[in-house]
């Protein structure tokens, strides 16, 4: 199994200078098992995505299940730059998102609706179906599909992706504090290979200025990793206000506390069980 990191920022891109040994763009993560393709959030990584599969593919058809954990802008802002969605009848892409707020279908008609984009969803050619998540447990194929609901404002699903390989779990845009949550991730974690996990914040930050805003801190990304028996953590969501250099030292100091711990950057790879990792 395989991890493959197309945006790794939160909130907004950030593809200033200082950000791009990390990267700038938004919410996107890729992950390969056996002959399967499985796309966690759709922000401005999903549309680099969609030109790797593109070259890849070269007009045979791609088909993926697409994960959505919500619908802040930095999740979906991919969705219509997404070049496989145009370009081929054959391809199919099934989208899960829990419908609490309301449908993935209507939100993507309505970021692509005037004035706000030239074309509408209807211009897209790919066979979409849409799919509506609850808290529980989903067989897809040759993956377990495991979800639990985070703390975050209007909602945010984690995903536990499990197979006969190697368990990973996605657990953007989750903060601390909530009993109820908190037990929720952890159960999530709960002895994963590895652990993509918000950590928009540096704790200090956190503290002084960020309560109540739905992100975490790598101290608290550090605290789950240990008491869920993490295998590795990344550390993922990075504010568009970090550069190399505050992400670096973060991960620095959280190595204090687990030597297993990483950031999340744009073509950083993971491969499960074994974790090594090269950046492309």
């Amino acid at each position: 199994m395989r991890i493959k990191f197309w945006g790794v920022r939160g909130s907004t891109p950030a593809p200033q200078p200082e950000n791009m040994r990390y990267g700038g763009n938004t919410s996107c993560v890729e992950v390969r098992h056996r002959d399967q393709l499985y796309i966690l959030d759709c922000g401005t990584g999903f549309r680099v995505l969609g030109q790797a599969l593109r070259r890849e593919f070269n007009g045979s058809p791609v088909s993926a299940h697409v994960f959505v954990s919500h619908f802040h802008w930095d999740h979906i802002q991919g969705l219509p730059f997404f070049g496989p969605l145009y370009d081929n009848r054959e391809n199919h892409f099934q989208f899960h998102c829990s419908n609490r707020t309301r449908s993935l279908k209507q939100v993507c008609e309505e970021q692509m609706a005037s004035p706000y984009f030239p074309v509408g969803l209807h211009h897209m050619q790919a066979r979409q179906d849409f799919y509506n998540l609850n808290e529980g447990r989903l067989e897809l194929g040759n993956v377990c599909l495991r979800t639990k609901w985070l703390n975050h404002p209007q909602g945010c699903m984690g995903f536990r992706l499990e197979t006969e390989d190697g368990v990973i779990v996605y657990a953007t845009d989750n903060e601390p504090g909530d009993s109820v949550f908190d037990r929720n991730v952890r159960e999530l974690a709960a002895g994963a290979d590895v652990l993509i996990y918000d950590a928009q914040y540096l704790p200090d930050e956190y503290w002084a200025q960020r309560k109540g805003w739905g992100h975490s801190h790598w101290r608290e990304a550090v605290n789950v990793a240990m008491e869920s028996g993490v295998k590795e953590l990344v550390l993922f969501h990075h504010d568009p206000d970090h550069d190399d250099v505050c992400i670096d030292r973060a991960v620095s100091e959280a190595r204090n506390y687990y030597a297993r711990v990483r950031a999340a950057a744009e073509g950083m790879q993971i491969e499960v069980p074994d974790s090594t990792h090269s950046k492309k």
